[in-house]
């Protein structure tokens, strides 16, 4: 399930007032309460911000300490305004945030829940079946330790980025803020040796109106099981490189 903030897409280049991109830092482990707030505060419509502070900040540390994922923030004032996470290469992070903070990440799913029986309805009746079965599937080796999210990015190709979240505090919408960060993620996949890097935003939103407006190659819209549209686009970092049909999203 992915969201992005997007709404520099309406502002022209995406520059701030003094014509620069804002610096981009790596998130650290002492940033991941504030990127966790950060998260739920500017992100609160999607699912997973439902779990809770508790729940991001340890979603968020998988990406910090990942070897095939990356966390990167914007500081103003050594205030975090704007944070960015996503994979190097999504198959092999996937699969080692599942081994690694799966257990944990689960337990806190359990803990929202149990707050609130809303939450624990929707929860059953959308994604319980799905997250169980993922998580299965990856700890116990089904699928020989090779498969991540529910998409097909391994394609053989090479490694494949996955841009997973975008937010940016309100304020500092219009700054450049998220054009700096997507950036900063996709020269660090390019580092990496990805190919491609994909991402998906609900569709009609400021997140799907940002990524076409950069250049994005708008691959599909899917519906994913919980019923909502997803517009999945490309970014190909070597052009002979052919774009994943990824699989359900959300």
């Amino acid at each position: 399930m992915i969201s992005h903030d997007g709404s520099e897409s309406e502002s022209g280049p995406g520059m701030s007032g003094a014509g620069t991109l804002p610096a981009v830092e790596p998130l650290g482990r002492e940033g991941l309460d504030e990127a966790a707030k950060l998260h739920v505060a500017e992100l609160g419509e999607e699912f997973v911000s439902r779990f809770g502070v508790r729940f991001m900040a340890r979603y968020y540390r998988a990406f910090v300490e990942g070897e095939d994922a990356r966390a990167l923030c914007v500081r103003e004032g050594g205030e975090l305004v704007g944070v960015t996470v996503g994979a190097t290469d999504a198959a092999r992070h996937y699969s080692y945030l599942a081994r690694r903070h799966g257990p944990a990440l689960a337990f806190e799913v359990l803990l929202a829940a149990a707050r609130s029986p809303r939450l624990a309805a929707e929860l059953v009746r959308t994604r319980l079946l799905r997250y169980v079965r993922g998580l299965v599937r990856v700890v116990f080796g089904a699928t020989g330790g090779k498969k991540v999210p529910e998409d097909d990015s391994g394609s053989g190709e090479g490694p494949v980025g996955f841009a997973v979240y975008v937010a940016v505090r309100r304020g500092r919408r219009l700054s450049g803020t998220g054009r700096a960060l997507l950036s900063a993620f996709v020269a660090e996949c390019e580092r990496a040796g990805a190919k491609r890097v994909d991402t998906a935003a609900r569709s009609g939103s400021a997140g799907e109106r940002f990524f076409s407006s950069l250049g994005w190659e708008r691959v599909e819209v899917r519906t994913s099981r919980s019923g909502e549209r997803y517009a999945l686009f490309a970014k190909r970092l070597h052009p002979e490189v052919p774009t994943s049909r990824p699989g359900d999203v959300g």
